[in-house]
């Protein structure tokens, strides 16, 4: 009985490749911004305004030591690691952040951030960016190249004056 050849690579005596090994993390910490918001999401010029900054180690082990988040508003580029925030507006996170765990700073928070957002916003869109270990590398990472989020687009429209209270007067 004459054989038929076989569709099938493996029953035809080919095998396929082997898989490609899973990579192994590299031991070590890793900080990323993994979010950027405003509050309100859709703020009027001239009106206060926070920013939250959520950060989180992707790495498998710990952050002991002290470190920097900074934002950047309408800033020309995107910002270069260990560069200063142009709103002088950063946190000092001086809490150990383990592996996995993520933490949300906020502008407005007395007790975290340097200062909150004192620039005045005028109608139109601005641009945020994040970094975090933003001050010389302070934590020693195994991806120092993934310390920026953004840009992050605000779009600012124009407010209206109310002035309270209204009251009818006979004259």
């Amino acid at each position: 009985v004459p054989r038929r050849k076989s569709a099938n690579p493996i029953s035809a005596g080919m095998l396929p490749p082997p898989p490609a090994p899973m990579p192994i993390p590299t031991p070590g910490s890793d900080l990323i911004v993994n979010g950027l918001s405003v509050s309100p999401t859709a703020p009027n010029a001239r009106s206060p305004m926070s920013l939250t900054v959520t950060i989180k180690n992707q790495g498998t082990q710990a952050v002991t030591g002290p470190f920097r988040v900074a934002a950047y508003l309408d800033h020309s580029r995107v910002p270069y690691p260990g560069e200063r925030s142009n709103t002088n507006t950063y946190w000092v996170v001086n809490q150990q952040l383990a592996a996995g765990q993520s933490l949300s700073l906020y502008s407005n928070s007395v007790a975290t951030a340097s200062t909150a957002i004192t620039q005045v916003l005028n109608t139109g869109t601005h641009t945020f960016y994040a970094q975090v270990d933003s001050y010389n590398n302070q934590v020693a990472e195994t991806n120092e190249g993934n310390n920026v989020f953004g840009p992050f687009y605000v779009n600012v429209t124009q407010g209206y004056r109310i002035y309270l209270p209204l009251v009818l007067r006979n004259f």
